[in-house]
């Protein structure tokens, strides 16, 4: 026998359980992305400004490419440095179809948390909300091992924490091959001649050094089987 269905609207709809609120410190947490390796210092600045001109906590991402199909050692005596700062938490990465998150290294090895390991949900109330929910147990990769596309992450909570993270950006770029740039504004890309015009100062010197090279290069090569590319 049919009987009519009941009409939606009129079914007991369930309670909305309220939103646990995030702290103070995530509610103002500005996010900034570090395009073509490098940090602009007036960027970072203009995106942790609050409507009041002071600074708001800045989470600073930089992606990188340290490679092409495998990652360029060269890099890693950086990595590693950049890693052990206290602005830095952690570098998003992986090797093909795996993604991990790094959280430190120890020796050649890198430690990490696999976002994709599923984990008993936790209620709202439970006191471990409020941190990370680490797994049993912290595994690693060779760092050699990881593909050459990663990022890092900083999280620079105020104005003297963001100068010290430049400052010590410096100092490990003085020891190691960076592998990122930090400067105070972009490069200005007005001064670059594409018409044809004659550059004036530096950059003359510099185009009419390299004309000389390619000439004296063409030169050398004339009466010679090889081609140099």
């Amino acid at each position: 026998m049919w009987q009519p269905q009941p009409d939606p609207q009129q079914l007991p709809q369930p309670e909305e359980q309220p939103q646990p609120e995030l702290p103070q410190p995530l509610r103002e947490l500005r996010v900034h992305v570090a395009m073509d390796g490098s940090v602009i210092r007036s960027q970072v600045r203009a995106a942790a400004e609050g409507s009041d001109g002071g600074w708001r906590p800045v989470l600073l991402l930089v992606p990188l490419r340290l490679g092409l199909d495998e990652i360029n050692m060269a890099y890693a005596p950086c990595l590693r440095a950049l890693l052990s700062l206290p602005q830095c938490v952690g570098m998003i990465g992986g090797r093909p179809r795996k993604s991990y998150y790094f959280i430190g290294f120890q020796g050649e090895r890198l430690l990490y948390l696999d976002p994709h390991y599923v984990q008993p949900s936790l209620a709202a109330e439970h006191p471990a909300v409020a941190s990370c929910h680490f797994t049993s147990g912290v595994r690693s990769v060779r760092l050699a091992s990881i593909d050459p596309s990663l990022a890092l992450g900083f999280v620079c909570g105020t104005a003297s924490q963001f100068d010290a993270f430049c400052g010590s950006c410096a100092s490990v770029a003085s020891g190691t091959l960076p592998v990122f740039s930090i400067a105070d504004r972009p490069p200005d890309l007005g001064r670059l001649s594409f018409s044809g015009a004659e550059p004036d100062g530096a950059d003359a010197d510099v185009n009419d050094a390299a004309e000389r090279s390619r000439d004296d290069r063409s030169r050398d090569d004339v009466d010679d089987d090889t081609v140099v590319l």
